[in-house]
């Protein structure tokens, strides 16, 4: 009998969610107590002008001392050319740095990603099967002298032309993927309205080859019943390239320890996809 009433209490109490996984493009400034253990996976799809993507992510974050975390992270990409891959994985801490008292929270977070595959990815086989498909009568001298004078990108750095996650050349910036890097994130958080939650992040990427990168993630998420939350992100470079992106997100906690996540991203320009559907599911236990 109370095994029923705590289940049935669980399901009418109010949920608020409060994993450290709130959104779809941020890390907010939560962290988990000792002990306590959260796992999470996250999906995205872009549609774009060159092959579309998708990626995977699965983890789980542990509290393991004080106001500090430990996450262990595997993701998986495909770049709609050679299919799905296992791209990197990797540890991070997280800190709570909130002063006593303070209304705004304050965090860091710092992690490393190791490459699981070959970074030098070797672009030209894939180029010279489509152009063989395409072209049967032309000399595979003539296809290649084809395909690189079409291809806007051969001249540019290695860090920007690369198949970091598996396909789009234009990826760079904060938005490289599948590489070798030291990463962090600068993360403050506070309240308005009493319930509207708001989260900015400072993004720094460490590569252990090409250029640092600097970018940001702002954001937020309103709730608008017990258990539906809906918001707003947004995240970009501030060097390398121009990538931005613009997401609408809801938010859904049906019992206090699950909260599933749903986007619809939009890219504000050239260098970021056309759309990207992202979800997300976090699990508290």
């Amino acid at each position: 009998m109370k095994r029923y009433l705590l289940i049935a209490t669980l399901l009418t109490s109010p949920v608020f969610a409060d994993h450290g996984r709130d959104f779809l493009l941020l890390q907010d400034a939560t962290v988990p107590a000792i002990g306590d253990w959260i796992t999470f996976t996250n999906f995205n799809a872009s549609v774009q002008s060159g092959p579309d993507e998708a990626g995977f992510e699965l983890g789980a974050t542990t509290g393991i001392f004080p106001r500090t975390s430990l996450t262990a992270a595997l993701q998986s990409a495909d770049s709609g050319q050679g299919g799905w891959d296992w791209s990197s994985a990797g540890p991070a801490l997280q800190f709570d740095l909130t002063p006593p008292g303070s209304p705004v929270l304050i965090g860091l977070l710092i992690g490393r990603d190791f490459a699981l595959r070959d970074q030098h990815y070797d672009h030209e086989d894939h180029h010279e099967d489509d152009a063989h498909d395409d072209h049967h009568e032309e000399d595979d001298h003539h296809d290649f002298e084809v395909l690189h004078a079409d291809d806007p990108h051969e001249e540019e750095e290695p860090h920007e032309h690369e198949d970091e996650e598996g396909g789009n050349h234009e990826h760079s910036g904060i938005h490289l993927h599948g590489i070798d890097a030291y990463h962090a994130r600068l993360i403050i958080e506070g309240t308005v309205c009493g319930e509207t939650r708001w989260v900015g992040n400072l993004i720094a990427l460490f590569p252990d080859e090409g250029e640092t990168a600097f970018g940001y993630a702002v954001g937020i998420r309103h709730p608008v019943s017990d258990r539906l939350a809906i918001g707003a992100e947004a995240t970009g470079d501030f060097s390398i390239n121009d990538y931005h992106e613009a997401t609408l997100g809801c938010y859904y906690s049906p019992i206090h320890a699950l909260t599933l996540k749903a986007g619809l991203g939009f890219g504000l320009n050239s260098a970021s996809p056309d759309f990207t559907f992202r979800t997300g599911l976090v699990w508290k236990f």
